[in-house]
């Protein structure tokens, strides 16, 4: 999860685990001398303890990171362009995924019914956001944060926001919200069950259970209140829908397909839903995603634009969209997701 939203998409980290082996990215930069790293990273000594910094914590990190060109290779090779919507979204929205969903739902369903009725986010769709950014909290990343982030601090290529995330992992080790060094993170340095990136926790992290941490491993009362709240203060409409998949008359014009109209007008266009019947009769704003001839279709809502604030991936969004209605048992046809035939 990023904050700001910046990054260019990328594909959760658990779904590495399941792609094939993908060729390394050419041109890659060299791989500094150790001496060279360090003394680049020195340079952000004094800006950083004159915004809250310690200089215990700093010392800490300074001493024993080292760079990590794995994690170089990875930001250069970020597979989601490499695959079709249909694959992609068979990894993400699976049965297997889909079915530890429903059982997770019911058995936290009180705990996650009373944050949905203080942040307006459903449970289905935290339950959602969980399924893919960690499988449930099973991958939540191997790489020690330090390493990651100063890596790609020293990395030319998006330099600044990632100084800005090794600048708030550091704030969070300075304040005693993160106690060491080597936390597991994402190549990224996303962390935790919801793959919260520094600024994100630093901003949005909440400690629902009261007991002075605002632990994103081990509480699931924090987990779930901590991106309830992020998607709450992003915009969240309480009582709307993402989107629904929806089928094309043949006589739609490609001028249409980029346009963002009030559903009944999508409705005189022709525009169903996906079994045929009558779209809603509503005012509401909805835009048309659609990839090709090959790829169902589907309408949007404002709620899908604040799930694209938690990852700037279309492809990323309908996952989520689509696992949380699989998980809430919405009607939804199997063959647009769970499994996605290519």
């Amino acid at each position: 999860m990023l904050h700001p939203r910046t990054l260019p998409p990328f594909i959760p980290f658990f779904l590495l685990l399941f792609l094939p082996h993908l060729a390394l990215a050419q041109n890659l930069p060299p791989v500094p001398e150790h001496q060279q790293f360090i003394s680049y990273l020195q340079t952000l000594k004094q800006p950083f303890l004159s915004q809250g910094v310690s200089p215990v914590v700093f010392n800490s990190f300074i001493s024993s990171v080292s760079y990590r060109q794995g994690v170089i290779e990875s930001d250069r090779n970020q597979p989601e362009s490499k695959f079709t919507p249909q694959k992609y979204l068979s990894y993400l929205v699976s049965e297997k995924r889909i079915e530890k969903g429903k059982l997770l739902l019911k058995k936290h369903q009180k705990l996650l019914q009373k944050i949905s009725d203080t942040f307006g986010v459903p449970p289905h769709v935290l339950v959602a956001f969980w399924g893919i950014e960690s499988f449930y909290g099973t991958y939540t990343g191997k790489v020690p944060i330090s390493h990651a982030l100063a890596t790609l601090t020293f990395d030319t290529r998006r330099r600044q926001f990632f100084k800005e995330q090794l600048f708030s992992y550091l704030l969070l080790r300075s304040e005693g919200s993160l106690t060491h060094d080597n936390i597991g993170s994402s190549w990224a340095g996303a962390m935790g069950h919801m793959q919260f990136m520094p600024s994100t926790y630093l901003q949005y992290a909440i400690d629902y259970d009261n007991d002075k941490k605002r632990d994103l491993w081990e509480s699931l009362p924090d987990i779930f209140a901590s991106a309830a709240h992020y998607l709450q203060k992003v915009g969240w409409k309480k009582g709307q829908r993402w989107g629904r998949p929806v089928s094309l008359p043949s006589t739609l014009k490609p001028e249409n397909y980029k346009k963002t109209l009030p559903l009944n007008q999508w409705k005189k266009i022709g525009l169903r839903l996906w079994d045929g019947n009558q779209l809603p009769t509503s005012t509401i704003k909805a835009k048309l995603i659609f990839f090709d001839n090959n790829a169902p279709a589907f309408i949007s809502y404002h709620n899908f634009n604040v799930i694209l604030r938690w990852n700037r991936s279309t492809l990323y969004a309908l996952a989520v969209g689509l696992l949380s209605d699989h998980i809430a048992d919405k009607k939804t046809p199997s063959n647009f997701a769970a499994p996605f035939t290519p």
